[in-house]
């Protein structure tokens, strides 16, 4: 358990203004968090080499691609379905037929693949989606709203695949 003592401040970050002020606002009910663990072999046998927290993509690969390849694969089984649990995750927070909107940088082609295969996932779940910059997003009295052409309206959900750190850089 870790001490007032061996908390590190956002200031001690050297997080920039507009950042701070963004992690600081309340959120509505427990996000729902991914974070994609990445495994290498080493002489001792297999380790996490990183941990991708803030935009963590291979939802593909690690669903359809696991699926498939298990296929062709004698004793093989996937571990499991990522894009999948992100939909039942999306569905306990958000709601049957909720509408989410898919906020990633909108100029990277891998970017724009990563969020159209969740986009399908999530349609195929029952949701509305809408796939977006992230200046295309408003916040309302309160409430998220996307002014994408052709896909105005409130949203009641957000995937976010733009870097954190990023965001500072967006217009007001």
């Amino acid at each position: 358990m870790m001490s007032a003592a061996d908390v590190i401040t956002r200031a001690e970050l050297a997080m920039p203004r507009r950042l701070r002020a963004l992690v600081q606002r309340p959120v509505q009910g427990a996000p729902v968090r991914v974070m994609r663990f990445d495994f290498h072999p080493t002489s001792e046998g297999w380790a996490v080499s990183e941990v991708n927290s803030d935009v963590p993509g291979g939802f593909a690969e690690a669903s359809a691609l696991a699926q498939l390849a298990a296929k062709y694969v004698d004793g093989a089984r996937p571990g499991g379905d990522a894009a999948g649990a992100l939909a039942a995750g999306m569905l306990a927070r958000v709601g049957a037929g909720g509408r989410i909107a898919l906020v990633h940088a909108t100029a990277y082609s891998d970017d724009r693949q990563v969020m159209q295969y969740l986009a399908n996932r999530l349609t195929e779940a029952g949701f509305a989606c809408v796939l977006a910059a992230p200046d295309h997003m408003r916040w309302e009295s309160g409430r998220a709203v996307s002014v994408a052409e052709g896909a105005a309206g409130p949203v009641d959900g957000i995937v976010r695949f733009f870097p954190a750190e990023w965001m500072p850089q967006l217009p007001a």
